[in-house]
């Protein structure tokens, strides 16, 4: 089992502190592979099928691919895996970055975290030590602040975190993880069953090697796919613009959610293409292990909003939920807003819907104006949307009734705004 696997699972027990590393047969590997399909194994198995998704007995499965930690684009791959808070189903999740091959160069093919910690704590991972530690200095802390101090405490050098941020630690049911600062782990709330469990991060340092059959072929690929992206059609957009350079074909396509998804195309789309907002606000480009295509942009402004350029820029969903979805085309404006949501923690496009709802809701006068706390709470009104991320971060006043999701809030405002909650 030495190609592409290690051997090895981590399993943590946060209640008890117990760790315990399990080898598995042969035959796991080759039924489950790796991903997402380990961690439905681990779910499936363990937990009841009428179980809260915040309950402590929920099981967690972090599982990286089985092609992760090759120096290959496009493999690079984690899963994450737990009973979703938002729909009580199986919660699927994933993350490109370094967090999947850091977790291989370890000497794990995944990490099950069981329990909830009694206290705030932190999963820290050096290789064969691994270690329960106290995160009461985190908490409350957004991403950019804790991955500063765990990496001054652990230091950098091929450092990879997983972490919630204030969001999933006040339970908010579409909380995600962050990987690092520029990999999101986005949908079905993972961020939430993080704070369930008092865990607020997994920090993690692999120095040891991924072993492939044939590491000499590998390498032969990764030389082909430098030489081949200039000419590789979609792959070679992503590489100069990312997915915002989808944005302008995909709406003549009739594919840009605008005004709560009453229409696909708005009129200002080419306000949020890549091409119209890369040469005014691009920062520059992060990668995923071993990928020569570098999709991840980073954006920095300073009018009319300060944007930093370390928490990674707007995808194509985000610009569309956060902007075209909300009638918001200035693209610095989503910037500051994926920027606030990926600072604590938010998933971009689950924000960007309950946002919508509240927007059209109150526009149609269904929601109470005593109800909301916020005097403009309209289509277009950047500032109207940061405040409500705040809000919804922190759950405060309409904030709590919208952290629990679209479900919750149409019980809480009336059937009547049924029709402007646009979810499955």
């Amino acid at each position: 089992m030495a190609n592409g696997y290690t051997g090895t699972i981590v399993r943590v027990d946060l209640t008890t502190g117990k760790i315990d590393k399990l080898e598995l047969p042969e035959a796991f590997y080759r039924t489950y592979m790796g991903g997402s399909a380990v961690g439905a194994y681990f779910l499936l198995k363990e937990c009841p099928d009428d179980l809260d998704a915040l309950n402590d007995k929920n099981v967690l499965t972090i599982a990286p691919g089985v092609t992760t930690g090759a120096a290959v684009s496009g493999v690079s791959r984690c899963g994450i895996t737990a009973l979703s808070p938002e729909t009580g189903a199986i919660g699927d999740t994933q993350a490109g970055g370094s967090i999947g091959p850091a977790i291989k160069r370890a000497g794990y093919d995944a990490i099950v975290i069981t329990g909830r910690a009694e206290s705030p704590s932190y999963v820290w991972i050096e290789d064969e030590e691994i270690q329960i530690k106290d995160a009461n200095h985190l908490w409350g802390k957004t991403i950019l602040e804790v991955h500063d101090i765990l990496t001054g405490e652990l230091g950098k050098s091929k450092l990879s975190i997983l972490q919630c941020g204030p969001a999933g630690e006040n339970l908010v049911r579409f909380a995600c993880l962050m990987a690092d600062l520029n990999d999101a782990a986005g949908r079905t709330g993972m961020g939430a069953v993080f704070g369930s469990k008092n865990l607020r991060a997994i920090a993690i340092r692999g120095t040891g090697q991924v072993t492939f059959a044939d590491s000499a072929g590998l390498k032969k690929l990764a030389r082909l796919a430098t030489q081949r992206l200039p000419d590789a059609g979609f792959p070679s957009i992503l590489k100069e613009f990312g997915t915002p350079g989808v944005l302008a074909p995909q709406t003549e396509g009739g594919n840009l959610a605008t005004h709560n998804f009453s229409r696909s195309f708005h009129k200002d789309y080419q306000n949020l293409d890549g091409r119209t907002f890369t040469p005014e606000i691009g920062a520059g480009q992060t990668t995923c292990f071993g990928c020569v295509v570098g999709c991840r942009k980073k954006v920095k402004a300073e009018t009319p909003y300060t944007v930093t350029d370390r928490l990674g820029g707007p995808e194509f969903e985000t610009l569309g939920l956060l902007g075209s979805n909300l009638d918001i085309t200035d693209a610095v404006a989503v910037a500051k807003a994926n920027e606030l949501c990926n600072n604590y923690g938010l998933d971009t496009i689950g924000t960007g819907g309950v946002v919508a709802f509240v927007f059209e809701a109150v526009e149609k006068g269904l929601i109470p104006s005593d109800d909301v706390g916020h005097p403009d709470l309209r289509f277009g009104n950047a500032d109207a949307l940061f405040w409500l991320i705040e809000k919804i971060t922190a759950r405060e006043g309409i904030g709590d009734v919208l952290s629990d999701g679209l479900t919750s809030a149409v019980k809480a405002f009336g059937e009547k705004t049924a029709p402007f909650a646009i979810h499955v």
